[in-house]
């Protein structure tokens, strides 16, 4: 499956301490990442193959994660899209 054929849409993500700024920054990057593990070899099979779809999952719980306070909003993202993609996998 290629990138560009994977929509994500997040309708809310719980992010406390950060400035409005950096949520949407972790945002961007956490859905950019999570679209790139989806479609990486390794990913779920139900995933790759050509022409699959998941219509909705209605809640997907990836748990809390920890970050260090001096984090930047990049890594953060990374971070969320890590813990989003175990979720799937559970």
């Amino acid at each position: 499956m290629k990138p560009e054929n994977v929509k994500l849409h997040t309708q809310e993500l719980g992010l406390r301490g950060l400035t409005p700024g950096d949520c949407y920054r972790t945002g961007d990057v956490g859905e950019r990442e999570i679209a790139r593990r989806f479609t990486e070899p390794g990913a779920p099979p139900s995933l790759q193959a050509q022409g699959s779809a998941i219509d909705a999952i209605e809640r997907l719980g990836g748990g809390m994660i920890e970050v260090k306070p001096c984090s930047r909003a990049e890594a953060i993202g990374v971070c969320v899209a890590q813990a989003a993609y175990r979720g799937f996998n559970r």
